[in-house]
């Protein structure tokens, strides 16, 4: 299936969860980020801002048909996102791979507020 939201080569994080909470499995994907000083083609498209991304399963129970959600765009990349049930539904924890120039490491929790 083609991505519908522009070209990439650096995805990241993988993660199978049901984050619309419809029944059946999703799958989320990151890309990390990438030293922009590499050379181009090295990781990702130069330029390309690191995206996460859900693939929500739309499909019946003939089989699944995937649509793209970007649920963030750049900083602060995704790298070993990990998914589990913090509050109720399925959210998701990632690390930064580099932090950028002058920046901070730290981790992310990104909490589902997907509407039931």
């Amino acid at each position: 299936m083609p991505l519908p939201v522009g070209p990439t080569d650096s995805f990241h994080s993988l993660a199978v969860a049901d984050f619309d909470l419809d029944g059946d499995q999703d799958i989320f994907i990151g890309e990390q980020e990438d030293d922009s000083r590499l050379p181009q083609g090295s990781m990702k498209p130069l330029g390309l801002k690191e995206r996460g991304i859900i693939f929500l399963n739309i499909g019946t129970s003939k089989g699944p048909i995937f649509q793209a959600q970007v649920i963030q765009t750049d900083n602060p990349g995704w790298y070993d996102a990990q998914v589990g049930d913090v509050d109720g539904d399925q959210d998701l924890v990632t690390k930064i791979w580099k932090a950028d120039e002058g920046g901070i490491w730290h981790a992310d929790f990104w909490r589902n507020e997907w509407k039931r």
